[in-house]
């Protein structure tokens, strides 16, 4: 059974249940604080989850429950504009079928992916973010979005270093999956962007490899044929001689499946 909610000041405002597959409508406009909040009666469970239309569908990997903080304020700068709007919300969850799960995707894209999780996968995170503003959260590299000319509110946000010579993102997949190869989308508002020159990759298997990249917005693609992996950190980012101080990533996506 899974069962998905909205929840606010203490209360249950709504929620629907079923045995593999639900639905829920809520006909009120979201107010500050509230939650979405899906979960099962067993975990891990894979799921796939739409819980606003405009960001759409993402296949996740839940070992607790989903608890979503639909955004407000400073949070609604690196999401759609036209997201959770409005009075009237349609939102899907449904159980994975075993065949499903093996399916070729994307295996960071999660557009709900948030801050202070360690239940649901996908899930980036960042050991610097630049200034601690969200436009700059590693969580904008796995939104599935690509917009890399500028920098800024949605849809440019990015993951800023903080003008750290140390800064690693890390992709976490919560599970063993097999990964054939990364692409990569360097944030190139150049000349206002600078860019790197290698980035090292290590995986969870103890593995790190040192990759030649290019300055270019277009994405780059990294074969890494890994399997059983369950995280992939960029780290040791060598920047160009370039003046400007600010190199920084658009999108990463990781194409496999499930080990």
């Amino acid at each position: 059974m899974i069962t998905l909610s909205v929840r606010g000041n203490g209360t249950e405002k709504a929620s629907a249940t079923g045995k593999n597959e639900l639905f829920l409508v809520y006909k009120k406009a979201y107010e500050e604080g509230d939650t979405i909040v899906l979960e099962a009666d067993e975990y891990p469970v894979f799921v796939r989850v739409r819980l606003d239309d405009v960001l759409g569908d993402a296949t996740l990997y839940l070992t607790g429950a989903l608890e979503y903080e639909v955004p407000f304020g400073d949070l609604l700068k690196r999401v759609n504009p036209l997201a959770f709007a409005g009075e009237t919300h349609y939102m899907h969850a449904a159980v994975l079928a075993e065949e499903e799960q093996h399916n070729f995707c994307d295996l960071m894209l999660n557009p709900y992916d948030q801050h202070d999780t360690d239940t649901v996968y996908p899930h980036m995170t960042a050991n610097a973010e630049t200034r601690g503003e969200v436009v700059f959260y590693s969580l904008n590299v796995n939104n599935g979005i690509i917009a890399n000319d500028s920098h800024g509110d949605w849809p440019y946000a990015s993951w800023g270093i903080d003008g750290w010579r140390y800064a690693a993102i890390t992709a976490h997949f919560g599970r063993p999956v097999d990964v054939d190869y990364l692409t990569v989308y360097y944030r190139a508002d150049f000349p206002h962007d600078n860019w790197w020159t290698h980035v090292t990759l290590e995986f969870s298997d103890g593995e790190s490899r040192v990759v030649e990249m290019t300055k270019t917005g277009e994405g780059q693609k990294i074969v890494i044929d890994k399997k059983g992996i369950t995280e992939v950190t960029m780290k040791e980012l060598i920047m160009s001689d370039e003046p400007s101080p600010w190199p920084a990533l658009s999108a990463m996506k990781a194409w496999g499946r499930l080990a």
